[in-house]
């Protein structure tokens, strides 16, 4: 027996009519509960994993796209009313007609086997997809919804649709620690290590607030000291982007509350109100503003850093060590020391003789981008700064590994004051899918993306066959 399986994130498909789903009461809930299960338990432990439940919308539409009985991921032509195309999608055939639901969602988070958790990563193809298993346990993903077929050649297809997408570029599923400790609604309330509302549902509040925070029981979350952010109060309050307060960039606090800039508030925390920082003697700190870093919490009796595996020092930014630390107080990491830059490349990013005034990329735009390599791990990001005419105000370039621009997604744009910030994103071989090439190598510069792929998020498809 063979059986096939793929995932995508695509944004065309082909439509049959309208179908429901034919997925029954009871399977419903098997599907529930074997996801349920699978992203409660799996390791290292989630701190931020919510709960999945059923959408009958993309229930329906799975079954629309099951009656294809193709392997071919997409979506009919009517669109999703609450994701769009942006839905995740899960994909199983098998040569024989028997369909055992548990098993089938088994099969994909078993590619838990192929991923590296300390590189964010799958191994190499073909045998080492694991996009199915990341999709499974991805923790922002809160509605889903399957449906099978038996198709006319004795095949079976199972197709279950998740929303909204996972797989984010360079992004681990969830994030490891306590669970519910991390909780994306600022609550510890947990339903055996999903993070849920309550008391709508059962839950209890074993939050451990870090750093001296106060938990309040009643609410179930922890009221931060000064230098200190997260549900628990273990991460340090910080700005953690170079555009956060700069020009060109986010230079002021208005963005926080801007349409389309919520990714502001996700990098800049202090710039946002969403905590402040700490100063030496500061009394609404935790001892005197004593900060720890990389995963590092204070030890309340001694004040001094309980560093995680691989940091020591005072701070648990330098050495190789665990325990604590026993120097000055600091309040501010210790800035990395900046690699030397790597041979400059060229990515072709859009060239004005080929655009019109519909397209992304206007009428002006620099033709390619000379970058520096970056860091493992970093994506290189050019920034343009376009007006209402479509000129080009200001271009900035810079190594990020916070960004939430995939490699392999297409431009995306910020707008704010009849301004558009179009963000492109590259790494040593690749800029938005288009390959660079080396400068001063004299070839020729990639032709531009098509439309097509500047409206379009698409993930890279790898087959594996088990036999």
């Amino acid at each position: 027996m063979k059986t096939v399986l793929i995932f995508v994130c695509a944004c065309l498909g082909l439509g049959l009519a309208d179908a429901a789903t034919n997925v029954t009461a009871a399977e419903v809930e098997e599907i529930l509960r074997h996801h349920n299960f699978l992203r409660r338990n799996a390791p290292p432990s989630p701190a931020n994993m919510l709960p999945l439940v059923w959408n009958e919308e993309l229930a329906d539409q799975a079954h629309e796209w099951a009656l294809n009985c193709t392997i071919e991921h997409g979506y009919p032509e009517r669109p999703n009313t609450t994701y769009g195309t942006a839905v995740g999608q899960n994909i199983w055939l098998s040569s024989l007609a028997h369909i055992n639901l548990t098993e089938v969602i088994q099969s994909w988070y078993d590619e838990i086997d192929f991923y590296n958790w300390e590189q964010t990563k799958c191994n190499p193809p073909p045998n080492g997809m694991c996009t199915h298993y990341t999709q499974v346990v991805w923790a922002s993903t809160t509605d889903v919804g399957c449906s099978y077929y038996h198709c006319p050649n004795g095949h079976a297809v199972v197709v279950c649709n998740y929303g909204p997408r996972g797989n984010l570029a360079n992004t681990r599923p969830y994030l490891e620690g306590p669970p519910c400790s991390q909780c994306p609604n600022k609550e510890g309330w947990c339903d055996e290590g999903l993070c849920v509302d309550c008391p709508a549902q059962n839950c209890d509040c074993s939050l451990d607030c870090k750093n001296c925070g106060e938990l309040n029981r009643t609410t179930c979350t922890c009221t931060c000291k000064d230098g200190w952010d997260s549900p628990d109060c273990s991460v340090p309050c910080e700005n953690g982007h170079a555009y956060c307060g700069a020009n060109p960039g986010w230079p002021v606090p208005a963005y926080c509350t801007m349409d389309g800039f919520d990714v502001v508030n996700d990098y800049c925390r202090e710039m946002c109100d969403h905590c402040d920082f700490a100063t030496p003697g500061d009394p609404n700190a935790c001892c005197e503003g004593q900060m720890c870093y990389n995963g590092g919490y204070l030890d309340e009796m001694t004040c001094q850093c309980v560093c995680p595996v691989g940091f020591g020092g005072i701070d648990c930014n330098g050495g190789t060590g665990t325990g604590t630390g026993t120097a000055e107080p600091t309040t501010k990491p210790t800035v990395p020391t900046p690699s030397t830059p790597g041979p400059s490349l060229e990515c072709f990013v859009c060239n004005s003789g080929n655009v019109t005034e519909t397209d992304p990329c206007h009428l002006e735009q620099e033709p390619h981008a000379d970058t520096e390599l970056c860091e493992p791990g970093e994506s290189c990001i050019v920034r343009q700064t376009v007006d209402s005419e479509g000129h080009v105000l200001a271009v900035n370039r810079s190594c990020d590994i916070m960004s939430d621009c995939g490699i392999d997604d297409a431009p995306f744009a910020f707008e704010a004051f009849n301004v558009i910030e179009w963000r492109y994103c590259c790494n040593e071989h690749k800029c938005n899918g288009e390959l660079l090439r080396m400068a001063g190598s004299g070839s020729t510069p990639m032709a531009p993306p098509t439309l097509a792929l500047l409206l379009c998020l698409v993930l890279a498809v790898f087959p594996s066959v088990w036999e």
